[in-house]
């Protein structure tokens, strides 16, 4: 919450975080994840540290369309090292994924989403109370997500680590994308990025340099 504040030029006071055996947890509860798991990401998948969590073997057997449990949709949402991933493609994918849990909970009682909370709340990290986190609850059951647009940054450079095998995205640049950002949210057209976010500007700027020269 703090690194967002701080580079984007916002004002959350507000969180909740759940870690991946909570994750697990979630998704288990939700009745699994329905996916299709891409026959290039397989063997990523499957060489994951998450597989043996608990002492089973999680592996999943066969690319294709497939319901996933708890700990196999944890490594379908984690996996970029293979060739054709990325950071772009993961973010999609777990985009797809947050819609689905979100339609799954979405047809479940009150009282059924109160006991899924106290199933993963020791997992969660939260500094919301109970009764606004239930709020919370209560106000996205009678929303309508047909789909999340998290596209930050707009405009970026592709980063690929040093075998050209998995990437990851710098925004081109900091302060354009925090105009773009701010515009799109509160509509501040003419919105100007603090001193703040112009220095991290500067500081990602000669990063991204001094990577390039090493390529």
């Amino acid at each position: 919450m703090k690194m967002l504040n701080k580079h984007l030029d916002l004002n959350i006071r507000e969180f909740i975080g759940i870690d991946w055996p909570g994750t697990a947890t979630l998704i288990d509860d939700l009745g699994g994840l329905e996916a299709d798991v891409d026959q290039k990401m397989l063997e990523w998948i499957n060489a994951g540290n998450l597989t043996q969590y608990g002492g089973h073997d999680w592996k999943i057997e066969k690319a294709g369309k497939q319901t996933l449990n708890g700990w196999q949709a944890v490594q379908y949402l984690r996996v970029r090292k293979y060739k054709g991933g990325g950071a772009r493609n993961r973010e999609l994918r777990n985009e797809e994924v947050m819609v689905q849990l979100f339609n799954q909970a979405k047809s479940m009682s009150i009282s059924d989403l109160s006991d899924l909370y106290d199933d993963v709340a020791s997992q969660l990290d939260t500094n919301m109370s109970r009764n606004t986190l239930t709020d919370t609850i209560v106000e996205l059951s009678e929303s309508n997500i047909e789909i999340l647009d998290g596209n930050f940054p707009f405009k970026y450079k592709t980063m690929w680590d040093q075998d050209d095998f998995f990437n990851y995205l710098v925004p081109d640049t900091l302060v354009s994308n925090v105009k773009e950002l701010h515009a799109d949210l509160f509509g501040q057209d003419e919105y100007l990025p603090s001193m703040t976010v112009q220095v991290l500007d500067g500081r990602m700027s000669e990063v991204v340099k001094e990577s390039l020269k090493k390529k």
